[in-house]
């Protein structure tokens, strides 16, 4: 693609789902902070979880529509991902 032939709609959903990445790493990271997971294991979970591949439909459900709540499926899989991964980072 040429600069400058991108679709606004294309160029805007970038936009959100970058924005989207971010905050839900950088919410999740807090959430496990006050939890008292210590900071080391919470920033490998965050960082692990946009980075796998549940994270994927959660992302598209929410930039899809950013005021509906993703499918019980979608969520189902991505909590069990974070716990898998936060597992994992623990060792």
């Amino acid at each position: 693609m040429r600069p400058g032939t991108a679709s606004v709609a294309t160029t805007q959903d970038g936009s959100l789902a970058a924005l989207t990445v971010a905050g839900i790493r950088n919410e999740l990271l807090a959430a496990l902070a006050k939890q008292g997971v210590k900071i080391k294991v919470a920033d490998c979970t965050a960082n692990g979880v946009i980075a796998d591949a549940a994270f994927r439909p959660l992302l598209a459900a929410t930039v899809a529509n950013p005021n509906a709540t993703p499918d019980t499926t979608v969520l189902q899989q991505f909590q069990q991902s974070v716990l898998t991964i936060a597992t994992r980072c623990t060792r």
